[in-house]
């Protein structure tokens, strides 16, 4: 039983000190974030719904948890074009250079407008210069590709796992 549980004869117990945190979900409101075609962009969301431990940063999109350990971190980045796009790839930076997880498609010059990648990961973070960020390459064939601001779909999130 770690330190600050405590069990009744009942069987019912109390946690403390046990918790999620730090934990987040962020989103994109106003304005939309221009991309350029075929190049790898970070993602900003713009819109803390839930910051916890004041760990992610709107102006350069980045989650820096301050307490060590693991974390489930998942992001569904939504773009759109005016026209058809080819190649759509998500992928989560740490520290803003090693790929910890991606996925891709590729609609084969289908007439699909909006795009949308759902991607997550478990990640140990150290607790002081560890972070992450949402990176997107959205490749058109002509158009001004951008990251759309649905509040509701477009997002970022994660937390500690306990007991990981």
């Amino acid at each position: 039983i770690p330190s600050g549980a405590t069990l009744n004869s009942a069987g019912t117990n109390t946690l403390e000190g046990i918790a999620n945190t730090p934990y987040f979900h962020v989103n994109r409101t106003g304005s939309v974030q221009s991309l350029s075609d075929a190049t790898f962009t970070n993602c900003i969301y713009n819109n803390e719904v839930y910051d916890s431990g004041s760990c992610y940063d709107t102006s350069n999109g980045r989650f820096t948890p301050n307490v060590a350990g693991y974390y489930f971190i998942y992001a569904n980045p939504v773009v759109y074009n005016a026209n058809i796009y080819s190649n759509f790839i998500a992928r989560f930076l740490l520290n803003g250079s090693t790929s910890i997880a991606r996925t891709s498609s590729n609609n084969g010059g289908n007439d699909d407008l909006i795009g949308n990648q759902y991607i997550s990961a478990i990640q140990y973070f150290n607790g002081s210069s560890d972070y992450v960020n949402v990176n997107i390459y959205l490749d058109v064939p002509s158009g001004s590709p951008e990251i759309l601001n649905d509040d509701g779909k477009n997002y970022f999130g994660g937390y500690r796992m306990i007991g990981a």
